[in-house]
């Protein structure tokens, strides 16, 4: 039987290695401001690359699927006399 690690010593394992990286002294503000600066940044960068690949692909799968939908059904086979369908 293999013994499994509990969360509390991952917790105490994790804290006890990033000791080493914190600070001796206070951080600066502007320093924390810069960070979180580039964290906005970065969010908003992705959300940009979702709107334009995610969700605009889905918008057009959207349409598309609407179209066909349209085109498949009997009402969208009616049209005004003297008018070309295609």
């Amino acid at each position: 039987m293999s013994h499994q690690p509990e969360k509390a010593d991952i917790r105490k394992h994790l804290e006890k290695q990033f000791r080493e990286y914190l600070p001796k002294e206070d951080v600066p503000e502007s320093l924390k401001d810069e960070v979180f600066q580039s964290l906005d940044r970065i969010r908003f960068a992705a959300e940009l690359m979702d709107l334009f690949t995610g969700k605009f692909t889905a918008s057009e799968l959207e349409f598309l699927n609407l179209i066909s939908e349209q085109r498949e059904s009997p009402a969208a086979s009616e049209t005004e006399p003297g008018t070309d369908p295609h």
